[in-house]
């Protein structure tokens, strides 16, 4: 691949996460982080050092991939992570705000994983998974649906009328948002049958990334 590293899908969402994660530990919560204030702007500022470093270091990526910054996005990302635990046990916790959370992290965490798969698609910068949709049901005018990737259970809003349950399909996991008045964590790439087990992690050109592509053009040009 022949993109330059400041034109690189996963280090360009991964400014857009920390963009996030900054926004979103200044809102109401519902729970204290185990880390203070300072340690955890100290620990953003840290991600958003490493980020600089990789983006304009112009290296091939083979040796992206060993950069030592790579590591330190992982040590830095499950760092904040733990510092989130309490949330689970927390009957007040914002459930958007600590998705959000959960979203950015894993997008810092695992940016190794998406350098191997980039692609020049921006959704090559976020998870491509198979999910499997375990209930469908009517909501208003959209879908409100639960979906497993055999690690965890997420709610998925859509409007695609003829999505049923018990079926493996791709999904992209954007930035979580409220739709209808609901938490949507994730965003289905099309309704077809996945012959794929859930949880299987998919590269750009097994799916059709222009829907996604748009959305995260939009949020990336959004400065607020």
């Amino acid at each position: 691949m022949s993109i330059t590293t400041d034109k690189l899908p996963p280090l360009i969402i991964g400014e857009l996460a920390l963009r996030i994660l900054r926004k979103s530990f200044l809102t109401k919560l519902g729970f204290r982080p185990t880390l203070s204030k300072e340690k955890i702007e100290k620990t953003l500022g840290s991600i958003e050092s490493s980020l600089m470093i990789l983006k304009y270091s112009y290296l091939p990526l083979p040796e992206i991939l060993l950069h030592v910054e790579v590591k330190n996005l992982n040590r830095y990302g499950l760092k904040l992570s733990e510092s989130l635990k309490s949330a689970y046990s927390t009957p007040s916790t914002n459930l958007l705000s600590l998705a959000t959370l959960r979203w950015g992290l894993q997008i810092i965490q695992h940016l190794e994983r998406r350098l191997k798969t980039a692609d020049s698609n921006l959704g090559s910068g976020v998870d491509l998974k198979v999910v499997h949709v375990r209930n469908v049901q009517k909501f208003d005018k959209f879908l409100l649906t639960r979906a497993y990737d055999n690690e965890k259970t997420y709610t998925i809003m859509t409007n695609l009328v003829n999505l049923r349950s018990n079926q493996n399909v791709a999904a992209a996991f954007l930035p979580p948002r409220e739709i209808g008045g609901k938490l949507s964590e994730a965003m289905y790439i099309g309704s077809e049958e996945r012959k794929e087990d859930a949880g299987v992690v998919l590269s750009p050109e097994q799916v059709d990334l222009t829907e996604v592509n748009a959305i995260l053009h939009q949020l990336i040009s959004q400065r607020s």
